[in-house]
């Protein structure tokens, strides 16, 4: 048995992943070699290598149920004897935060964990369903234990209707299960005051009973976050609420110890207040289809003794690296059940391997008849389409198509097919005047009655159609795009693109060890603004001082982005401290100069009028550095002019 699998088999009767160590010392012990020639071409000290080694086998042997040594290993650890002692089982849920069949999909894990340490950090982890995102999160949940945090979980999918009747009843509940969770007496009505409501009762009773007490950290992971969705009213209060929280992070110790973890399947696409929303601040993680290589390593996870790359290659062709559809696939494979021609052969059918799953999403389909049509485009066209936003949001939710620059295209080829087939006799009477005007024209040209003498004249005129028709989808794909990359309201860089375009000028700068600075600019007290002049005037403001940063920068070669709600980033790709700080203090006195009157003299705050606060960090850049440390500078100069009091600049070099 060659390492790998060898390696795969001990990994699947431990039901973990091994460590470095004891895949070095099974593999040696496998070829014959001796704890001194281990230790000689490793360079562990042979004390160790046998320590570790011993107990390798000792944990082999409680689970096998058999006693296991260095000597009869390949006696014991036969491909067929693993298969019959401890057969995988079929993948029909979360997989358990120390399971083998767990792969990990760094560097996602590894900034998730990072950001788990971050006081008051806020977490999303976005995936359709049957991606893995519970397993992820169960990972995570696992690290966190390691932390001495505690932690709560709650599904939203689990939880009554009743419950959602109004904010009132839902933070009851919120406050009632975290309590519990966290082996807390509730005392909910002692905290539950009469008159202030029920937001600022849940803070206070966060605050007074779970984090003030609490000496560690306290994670609260919320799953199936979309459930909130259908619940519009409840939704944008708790949303609003929870984004009140990672902000009061900034300034109160006891926020500090809560992370907050969202994991739903799809962006919301309703339109919410501004300042409001927890899902466009913190840490997005999306997970996506797993790599050829991974679903090697799984296969041999699954105790595939000899898994082809050819082989492989056939499966993700039809399945992509869907990880539930692959899972399915390798189990049947590792069982014997069924050879990969054989799945190939069935994977369409009603009765296959995919039957069920494929008749529930079709049920879905036929339960949502306004995806119908969508669907089918998608399916029939080769080269992708566009999608209106609502139709691609809820088919990305269920992870039937995927989004490639503004283009929806099938998720994997057993999609493709088996809707086509469903949906392909199927009448669409309300399909786009669009759609409608490019089936007439194919109908034009593929009459057989139409006369010789009228060709010269229906031709021209089919391909005048059609070159409009190109003209007027290449302006949406190019609108789209643009739009993809702007903040709706600030017409600046959204976060997602602004930050590739930081990673892009900072590869050069660093290749060239040219200096670079960063601004974090934040409009000081806006959310007191919000509250007291409303959604509308907020939006104004906001678009003023996003006008006046974009005057005060050279637009051609530096760029303005959204970072938060109300916080710019401003990059200056050859910009030196000096030229920094030229930079902020024009937009400081511009954005005051706009006179825009703030509600109230806030906090001791002496200005009347709508300020910034802003955070400059400068260097050289140099290859030992990267960009997430110019940005993490940038914050910290931030934080320190805010709490320095506002309306203020703060330099950091590094």
């Amino acid at each position: 048995m060659p390492g790998n699998n060898i390696r795969g088999a001990a990994e699947q009767i431990l039901r973990r992943p091994l460590e470095p160590i004891e895949q070095l010392i099974l593999e040696n012990s496998w070829e014959g070699r001796t704890y001194s020639e281990i230790a000689k071409v490793s360079g562990y000290a042979s004390v160790y290598v046998r320590e570790v080694g011993s107990r390798l086998w000792q944990a082999l042997s409680d689970s096998l149920g058999a006693r296991v040594t260095k000597k009869n290993l390949q006696l014991l650890l036969s491909a067929e004897q693993v298969a019959q002692v401890n057969a995988p089982e079929f993948p029909s849920g979360p997989l358990s935060a120390n399971s083998p069949l767990y792969i990990e999909r760094q560097p996602l894990e590894q900034q998730a964990t990072k950001a788990l340490r971050q006081s008051g950090c806020l977490l999303r982890i976005k995936a359709p369903r049957k991606m893995g995102r519970t397993s992820f999160l169960y990972r995570l949940m696992a690290e966190a234990k390691k932390f001495s945090y505690r932690s709560v979980v709650l599904n939203l999918q689990q939880v009554e209707p009743e419950a959602f009747a109004n904010i009132e009843t839902f933070l009851r509940w919120l406050c009632s299960a975290v309590s519990y969770q966290l082996g807390e007496s509730s005392e909910l009505e002692q905290h539950w005051q009469v008159g202030i409501g029920s937001k600022l009762n849940c803070t206070i009773y966060l605050q007074q009973k779970i984090l003030e007490p609490s000496k560690n950290p306290v994670v609260l992971a919320l799953q199936e976050l979309d459930v909130l969705f259908q619940y519009p009213e409840v939704m944008e209060e708790f949303f609003s609420l929870l984004r009140g929280w990672h902000e009061e992070a900034q300034r109160l110790d006891s926020w500090q110890k809560l992370r907050i973890i969202l994991s739903y399947a799809t962006d919301f696409y309703l339109p919410m207040k501004l300042s409001h929303s927890p899902l466009n601040v913190g840490l997005s993680l999306k997970l996506t289809d797993f790599t050829p290589e991974q679903v090697t390593q799984l296969a041999l996870r699954y105790g595939i003794a000899e898994f082809h790359p050819s082989q492989r290659d056939k499966l993700t062709k039809l399945l992509g690296g869907h990880p539930y559809l692959i899972s399915i696939a390798l189990y049947h494979l590792a069982t014997r059940s069924m050879s990969l021609e054989e799945i190939l052969k069935s994977a369409l059918q009603t009765n296959g391997i995919y039957g069920n799953y494929l008749r529930s999403h079709w049920s879905m389909i036929q339960a949502n008849a306004e995806l119908a049509y969508p669907l089918y485009r998608v399916v029939s066209q080769a080269n992708g389409v566009v999608l209106e936003a609502l139709s691609s949001y809820q088919l990305e939710a269920v992870g039937l198509i995927r989004l490639d620059e503004g283009l929806a295209y099938p998720t994997c080829m057993l999609y493709e097919k088996f809707f086509e087939m469903q949906l392909r006799d199927v009448r669409f009477p309300e399909a786009t005047e669009d759609a409608q005007a490019s089936d007439l024209v194919t109908i034009d040209i593929a009459r057989r009655d139409t006369p010789r003498a009228d060709i010269n004249t229906v031709v021209p005129d089919v391909i005048r159609k059609l070159e409009r028709r190109i003209e007027h989808l290449e302006q949406q794909m190019r609108e789209l795009q643009r739009l993809n990359q702007l903040d709706r309201i600030t017409q600046v860089m959204n976060r997602e693109t602004f930050d590739t375009r930081l990673q892009e000028v900072w590869q050069v700068a660093a290749g060239n060890g040219q200096p670079i600075s960063l601004l974090l600019c934040g409009i000081d007290f806006f959310s007191v603004y919000v509250e007291s002049y409303g959604q509308i005037q907020g939006e104004a403001c906001l678009q003023q001082v996003a006008r006046t940063i974009q005057s005060c920068v050279d637009r051609t070669t530096e760029d303005v982005g959204l970072y938060g709600t109300e916080q710019f980033l401003i990059l200056l790709p050859y910009g030196t401290a000096e030229q920094a700080l030229t930079v902020a203090n024009h937009i400081l006195k511009q954005v005051e100069g706009l006179g825009i009157r703030h509600p109230s003299n806030y906090m001791g705050w002496p200005a009347q009028v709508v300020t910034v606060s802003i955070g400059v960090a400068s260097t050289t850049a140099t290859p030992g550095q990267t960009a997430s440390q110019l940005l993490n500078m940038a914050e910290n100069g931030y934080k320190q002019a805010e709490r320095q009091g506002h309306n203020c600049i703060k330099l950091l070099n590094f």
